[in-house]
């Protein structure tokens, strides 16, 4: 059964209490909305059926909505090859659903934002002891390039227990040759997502009104100090909350992004991970 949409800390506390504990990707987004870290509206389905089609057509008419971005993630907590963070229109929905289901997958559907207007996006890692490190990409790349490893980090900083930006034990920019590299990465990998040639993606994205990847081949701009504060502030929030919300202590990892939104940017947390869940730890 769905539950109700998760918008804020009441609603996404009654959906977590109602949520089979292999399901960690889904719990990792309801954690940061019961936190009260900024994050993306949206739906869980478990289990898919006419009610949860229902209730997420429901969702995004509210919302004057004609598509949603699905993530799933297996049903049994085990690992996955299969890749989400695709945008469904309403039509699609149900033959959406139930392909996820086919191959054994849960799902959960958020309010859709495009990975081409992530203007920097991060990964937060609290520690067990404390120390916290921070990764780091740019401008037109967006958070799954470092959530899946698919690209190197163009900025790097680790903090000792008790330290709080800008007061970092080290810190790490990537080098010019380095970045173009990466730059290439990402080109190469947008292209492949949107079926053309790598020397027509960012001018693509620009006329679509995402610009942001045609600006990144000038280079790095470091991440500015302020977005980083706001974001470890985050971080810290949710390592506070975990227990009251009955989820694991740390290590646990805050994906976040700033999206263009306008002339301004929005701060949206993706998920909270636990690394055993997810990587492989040395």
């Amino acid at each position: 059964m769905p539950s109700p949409p998760a918008h804020d800390r009441d609603s996404a506390l009654f959906a977590l209490r109602g949520l089979p504990a292999s399901l960690w990707k889904t719990r990792g987004w309801l954690a940061l909305l019961a936190a009260g870290i900024p994050s993306v509206a949206g739906v869980a389905t478990p289990d898919w059926d006419v009610g949860a089609a229902r209730a997420v057509a429901a969702f995004a008419r509210a919302r004057g909505l004609d598509a949603v971005l699905l993530r799933s993630e297996p049903r049994d907590g085990g690992p996955t090859s299969v890749r989400g963070g695709f945008l469904v229109p309403l039509d699609d929905l149900d033959a959406a659903g139930r392909r996820a289901a086919d191959a054994g997958h849960s799902t959960f559907w958020l309010e859709p934002l495009s990975p081409y207007d992530d203007v920097y996006s991060l990964n937060g890692a609290f520690w067990s002891d404390g120390t916290t490190d921070w990764e780091v990409v740019g401008p037109g790349f967006d958070a799954s390039d470092i959530k899946r490893g698919d690209l190197d980090p163009h900025e790097r900083s680790t903090y000792l227990p008790g330290d709080v930006p800008p007061h970092h034990e080290t810190h790490w920019t990537v080098a010019p040759d380095a970045y173009l590299a990466s730059y290439r990465q990402r080109v190469d990998k947008v292209a492949t997502r949107l079926r053309t040639s790598p020397g027509l993606v960012a001018q693509a994205l620009a006329e679509d009104g995402h610009p942001l990847l045609r600006g990144a081949a000038a280079g790095y701009a470091p991440l500015p100090s302020g977005m980083l504060v706001n974001a470890h502030q985050d971080l810290l929030i949710l390592v506070a909350s975990l227990d009251g919300l009955g989820l694991p202590p740390p290590p646990v990892v805050l994906s976040l992004s700033y999206v263009a939104e306008g002339e301004g940017r929005r701060r949206v947390g993706w998920d909270a991970v636990w690394p055993e869940n997810k990587y492989v730890l040395d």
